[in-house]
């Protein structure tokens, strides 16, 4: 329109003066609804992504144990702190600095030894992994990294709260470690299934309302394993089998729970809880647990694989299968009540498959 009234400028100067104005109210009119609609999309993605998972179908209302070992007496002892001083089994100064002696010390040297041989010819590959990760992992994880009780964050002065690339310290045998390495990471379909565990250590903010004892460190000798998969239907029978074929030559009771959807995290759909009876506090702790993921995690941090030229999301499995100081503070207290040398693993057992 107006290049054709630019054909005789001077006859159609009001019009054309007319319409530029026109063009320039309607560009400033876009770019304020662009404005507008940046700001609606980012507060509507940021609602999106704290939806939770979808739930599995055999996550119960209420916790299922699925299977229990006999041999548990239920009896109130002492506490196991009361226990490793009077045995000086631990030197404890507060959540971040607890020190394994004696006995204690060579336990966890042989649990973990133990869970590794036995992990190792199952047919997992031990990883290493990283102590850091960035807040974009821990977000894409599920988790709010400014909670307290979530993770601990490298702080400088100038650091912005909505800054997605702050460092925080996890630990090399966490979830967020193993999602750090794979975010971004696109792999061939044939490389599936992915089957790893990495022993080390896992770091969280203690929580300031329980007691100071080994089930509430800041700092926790663990084995994480991550598999990622293609298909998970036979991951509740497999995982089970697994585990009881690691926990059930060590000789001390334990149970495996289903725990209810309340019970779950967000960025879970199922979650199978590993726990030891602790005759102290006379309930059960949790000293271990598997979760699945779904593609939860891969979908919001991109972990991909091609079919056809299509990008797909693997489906993750994962979590803390042993945690040392939470099963040493079960056993001691259980110890109690059985021969004390069990407390010290002398352990040759064969792993079943």
């Amino acid at each position: 329109m107006i290049s054709e009234l630019m054909k005789d400028v001077d006859k159609n100067k009001n019009d054309i003066d007319a319409l530029k104005l026109h063009s320039k109210l309607v560009k400033d009119d876009i770019k304020n609804i662009k404005d507008y609609w940046y700001g609606l999309e980012e507060d509507t993605m940021l609602q999106i992504l704290n939806l939770p998972n979808i739930l599995h179908k055999k996550t119960p209302l209420e916790n299922i144990t699925i299977y229990a070992t006999q041999d548990c007496i239920k009896e109130k002892s002492k506490s196991h702190m009361e226990i490793a001083e009077e045995y000086r089994y631990v030197e404890y100064f507060d959540p971040l600095t607890c020190y394994l002696k004696s006995d204690a010390a060579l336990f966890e040297l042989g649990i973990l030894n133990y869970f590794r041989d036995g992990l190792s010819r199952t047919g997992f590959t031990q990883f290493s992994n990283s102590n850091f990760c960035r807040s974009v992992v821990l977000e894409g994880c599920g988790d709010n990294y400014e909670k307290p009780l979530k993770a601990f964050t490298l702080e400088e002065v100038e650091d912005s709260r909505d800054d997605i690339n702050r460092l925080h310290l996890c630990g090399g045998a966490s979830l967020y470690a193993f999602m750090a390495y794979f975010t971004r990471n696109l792999l061939q379909q044939t490389h599936f299934p992915l089957r790893y565990f990495s022993l080390g250590k896992k770091y969280q903010p203690a929580n300031k309302n329980l007691p100071n004892d080994l089930f509430n460190l800041s700092q926790e000798s663990a084995l994480n394993i991550f598999i990622a998969t293609l298909e998970e239907d036979d991951f509740l029978e497999e995982t089970t089998k697994r585990v009881i074929a690691l926990y059930e030559p060590l000789g001390h009771h334990f149970r495996l729970t289903l725990l209810a959807a309340d019970k779950l995290e967000r960025s879970e759909s199922l979650r199978l809880s590993i726990q030891m009876y602790s005759n102290y506090l006379e309930s059960y702790v949790e000293v271990g647990n598997i979760s699945l993921y779904d593609n939860y995690l891969s979908k919001r941090l991109l972990f991909t694989y091609n079919v056809n030229k299509e990008r797909k999301y693997p489906k993750i499995i994962g979590g803390t299968l042993l945690n040392v100081p939470r099963m040493l503070g079960c056993v001691l207290e259980n110890s109690v009540f059985f021969n004390k040398d069990l407390m010290t693993p002398v352990l040759k057992y064969e792993v079943k498959d």
